[in-house]
């Protein structure tokens, strides 16, 4: 594994995908390849470095897809500056109920059960239809998600083009907050990065949304976000993509 890679963080966000609690995922990945985007943050305290790496090394073996090199990241490289939460976003009733009662997720919340890590595999692919090898990243951090959302997108000024959310964990689940309910601190930090740094909220939503009645059209849980395309995952999941009204 490579270490002391020269690794600039804002220029890899600037058009990426943030995947919140993604867990060990890369199923989706095509699906914004098609549109334009290589980068993809990937953040989750709830898998080990050892099962990250395992599976990095192996998740493309019978894919079209061919591993360059895993790298690990620095903390520095991460924050240079260091980190300091400057969002000011009090914990609402919900985040607090679950930090005061169950037990597991305030030692994720405070990192008792984890270890920080960032983990960079560039992976290349070539297209069918012209032989063009293509690359893209995957940039997997071990952290909680809001503080990692908060230290590489909102202090660098920057929102993603898309945000993926499929198991976020939130009913029995370790997550302390709610990633699909726009009136909480993800969706609020995405919206004060449009107030304070000019920025767009991102292009495009994927979400692994509820079964619909036939004939209904599939919802997002942000409500400015309306349905394009529905797609299914390599894994053989119907994920739902929007787009931003």
């Amino acid at each position: 594994m490579q270490k002391n890679l020269d690794f600039n963080l804002k220029s890899f966000i600037e058009n990426s995908v943030f995947y919140p609690a993604s867990g060990i995922d890369y199923s989706y990945i095509s699906i914004f390849l098609d549109k334009g985007i290589s980068n993809f943050l990937h953040v989750d305290y709830s898998v080990k470095k050892e099962e990250i790496l395992k599976k990095f090394k192996t998740a493309f073996d019978a894919s079209k897809y061919k591993l360059i090199r895993i790298s690990e990241i620095s903390k520095n490289q991460i924050t240079p500056n260091g980190f300091r939460p400057i969002s000011n976003i009090p914990l609402n009733d919900h985040e607090n109920d679950r930090l005061q009662r169950l037990d597991f997720v305030r030692d994720n919340f405070k990192g008792v059960n984890f270890t920080p890590f960032a983990l960079l595999v560039k992976v290349e692919y070539e297209l069918e239809e012209n032989d063009k090898v293509t690359k893209f990243s995957i940039l997997h951090i071990g952290g909680e998600a809001c503080a990692t959302f908060e230290a590489s997108y909102f202090t660098n000024g920057v929102n993603p083009k898309a945000v993926v959310i499929i198991r976020p964990s939130e009913g029995f689940g370790d997550n302390w907050t709610l990633f699909t309910n726009s009136n909480f601190r993800l969706y609020k930090m995405l919206e004060m990065n449009v107030d304070k740094n000019n920025q767009l909220l991102p292009k495009y939503l994927l979400q692994l949304t509820d079964f619909e009645m036939p004939g209904e059209m599939p919802k997002s849980c942000w409500e400015n976000y309306q349905f394009i395309e529905r797609h299914q995952s390599s894994n053989g999941e119907f994920l739902n993509l929007f787009s931003l009204k």
